[in-house]
């Protein structure tokens, strides 16, 4: 039975998969760009740069409950143990961010952020989104650089 997802669409794992790709730069034999941080990706922003325009278009159509379930499918690909862990995960986090939106006003950024900085971050949603049977979205994730 597929668990559906309340807020992210296939635009949203594009746009998460792409941000992610230039976050993390080409690493095929062809190219060996480098991996840069998103602190260095906030310098590149400033300098307007590719990865800077790609990075805030992506920030830019961020919600709470889509940084909430990008977040809780990238943690739950650790555990895939049941579908209800995952509910509890959004659950928990969506209450946590609510209230502290109003006082940290870039908690989107830096949450994203981080899941951006982890080189596992495509390979652990693709894994969770097809453990909830997601498999539409798993397929649109690419896990290769």
């Amino acid at each position: 039975m597929e668990l559906e997802l309340d807020s992210l669409s296939e635009n949203d794992i594009n746009q998460l998969c792409k941000t992610w790709r230039e976050t993390h730069g080409n690493t095929s034999p062809q190219s060996r760009n480098r991996i840069i941080t998103t602190q260095e990706l906030r310098k590149e922003i400033d300098a307007g740069s590719n990865r800077g325009e790609v990075f805030e278009a992506f920030k830019e159509t961020l919600t709470i409950d889509k940084v909430v379930e990008i977040e809780s499918l990238f943690y739950f690909g650790y555990e895939l143990d049941y579908s209800e862990k995952y509910l509890e995960k959004v659950e928990r986090l969506f209450s946590e961010y609510t209230i502290r939106a109003s006082e940290e006003h870039d908690l989107l950024e830096i949450a994203i952020s981080e899941i951006l900085d982890k080189v596992n971050a495509l390979e652990n949603i693709k894994k969770s989104l097809c453990f909830l049977n997601q498999t539409k979205l798993a397929n649109t994730i690419n896990t290769t650089k």
